[in-house]
């Protein structure tokens, strides 16, 4: 899925629940290419801070914080919901 924002927001959160294979993760035009989500937690992709939240074994929260152009992510065996960017 990806995401072309009108108006650059500020951040963004979004349910997950990862249940096997890799994860790619594309913050405005950096790709991280990882097994599990725990691989990108405390990094900066595409001058984003990405932080998780609220883990409980394959689900959680991924937080983004910093100004996002654009944003893509996909996996093998990934659920994603609540996708809301923040002003």
């Amino acid at each position: 899925i990806s995401f072309k924002f009108p108006v650059k927001p500020s951040g963004l959160i979004l349910y997950y629940g990862e249940y096997g294979g890799n994860i790619n993760v594309e913050i405005n035009g950096v790709l991280e290419n990882v097994q599990d989500f725990s691989d990108i937690n405390g990094k900066i992709i595409g001058g984003v801070n990405v932080t998780l939240t609220g883990v409980s074994g394959p689900m959680g929260i991924l937080n983004l914080q910093g100004t996002i152009t654009s944003f893509s992510i996909g996996g093998q065996e990934l659920w994603i919901d609540h996708i809301c960017p923040r002003k």
